[in-house]
């Protein structure tokens, strides 16, 4: 945990996932950032899965999964994503009733989609926004867990 400098109502999430592709064996990661009440919350994990949207998908769950166990779902939450074919996924989600959802993803995603869609309908107040430009801590953390 770390102070951050800014405070807001809102709490803030960056989450992203990252795949070497240089490597022989694809090495993985994701990573997220929980920024709440000043304080920064930040989890990592190396995986070994080479799907890149699959471990995006990952990490956004873990982030939710999170903040559902510090029961932080009725909270207004700001999450940062970096790749755009996820928030293409989550809008796609957020109009689909879960009963009435047909699997269109790879088998490989489809189970990370459908816990991503159960996690979205615990949350009454969540924002996504897209951002082209990386976030340099996140990156750094990433790049290390992938060392690991």
């Amino acid at each position: 945990m770390k102070k951050n400098q800014k405070s807001s109502n809102s709490i803030k999430v960056y989450s992203r996932g990252i795949l070497d592709k240089n490597l022989k064996i694809k090495n993985a990661a994701w990573a997220f950032v929980i920024i709440k009440d000043g304080i920064e919350y930040v989890v990592s994990e190396k995986t070994f899965d080479s799907n890149e949207i699959n471990i995006e998908i990952r990490a956004l769950n873990h982030a939710l999964d999170n903040l559902l166990e510090k029961e932080l779902n009725n909270r207004k939450i700001d999450i940062y994503i970096f790749n755009y074919e996820l928030l293409n996924i989550i809008k796609t989600l957020r109009v689909i009733e879960i009963n009435k959802l047909k699997m269109s993803f790879t088998s490989k995603n489809s189970n990370a989609v459908l816990k991503l869609k159960r996690l979205l309908t615990f949350f009454s107040d969540v924002s996504f926004f897209f951002k082209i430009d990386s976030d340099e801590r996140l990156e750094l953390i990433l790049k290390r867990t992938i060392r690991m």
